[in-house]
């Protein structure tokens, strides 16, 4: 479905119609995760088959092909992640490929305990490195720009005084993440007690979700810059998830009444 509709998109110029390949791009790399679960890469033949497979098509279409060769910008006029394309599918492919590869060589380095104790301590707060990475990149990014000119930031990709740079870059935006994570990482470990018997009208329930939706789709479609407003900002991209999420979960708390929970009691019995 996700090479129809790229040919329909490129060759046909079908308009919209790619925006259905967040369904097939993304419904194909997560079936890849019922795929190992049912023991389809046990052979580690077939997931380095599969590993070569991918990686023989990303390259052909890319490199050699019309494709971006990046993921995440639009340096030919198109990008290949909004929508998805088909070459964000064989990325996908080949880092599936890979991981599962070394999945054999990966469960023996965990058989070291200094090794699983820091991995597990980094799933411990991984959901908070994840939000708050890109935060800490643009604010290193801001006050490299506002102190210092935006001093080193001029080497060119790939060349070696931007390779031999890394280093210093990613100790930079690690050392600004740091204090991201000592502030959010103990909400991640603390959930606190669970509320049960809490209900949410129906509306409210399809509203919410919606208006999550919406706002999320718009901050990756539009972003929230918005150049023609005073303040720079799309205040509504940003207000409709918290709508969203505010009908969502500060709905009424629902009792029972006693008859309600004799009945109960009585059921479960």
């Amino acid at each position: 479905m996700a090479i129809l509709v790229d040919w329909l998109t490129f060759a046909h110029s079908v308009p919209y119609l790619n925006f259905t390949n967040f369904l097939w791009v993304f419904l194909a790399i997560h079936q890849l995760g019922f795929a190992w679960r049912d023991g389809r890469f046990s052979n580690q033949l077939f997931a380095w088959g599969w590993l070569a497979a991918g990686l023989a098509v990303l390259v052909s279409i890319t490199v050699y092909g019309f494709y971006p060769v990046s993921m995440v910008s639009a340096p030919r006029g198109f990008s290949n992640s909004l929508p998805p394309t088909l070459a964000l599918f064989a990325l996908g492919v080949v880092q599936v490929g890979l991981v599962l590869a070394l999945e054999p060589m990966g469960r023996k380095m965990l058989d070291n305990i200094s090794v699983w104790t820091a991995t597990v301590l980094m799933n411990g707060m991984i959901m908070t490195v994840y939000l708050w990475h890109l935060t800490a990149f643009v604010l290193v990014m801001t006050v490299t720009w506002l102190a210092f000119g935006g001093a080193g930031l001029d080497s060119v990709p790939g060349t070696s005084t931007w390779w031999l740079s890394r280093p210093m870059w990613l100790a930079i935006y690690v050392a600004a993440l740091l204090p991201f994570i000592a502030i959010f990482a103990k909400h991640e470990r603390s959930f606190g007690p669970i509320r049960r018997g809490r209900t949410v009208p129906k509306y409210r329930a399809i509203f919410g979700v919606l208006a999550i939706c919406i706002g999320l789709g718009a901050t990756a479609g539009f972003t929230i810059a918005s150049p023609s407003s005073i303040s720079g900002i799309r205040w509504w991209v940003i207000a409709l998830p918290l709508v969203g999420a505010a009908l969502l979960g500060f709905g009424p708390v629902y009792r029972p009444s006693k008859k309600t929970r004799e009945h109960a009691s009585g059921t479960s019995a």
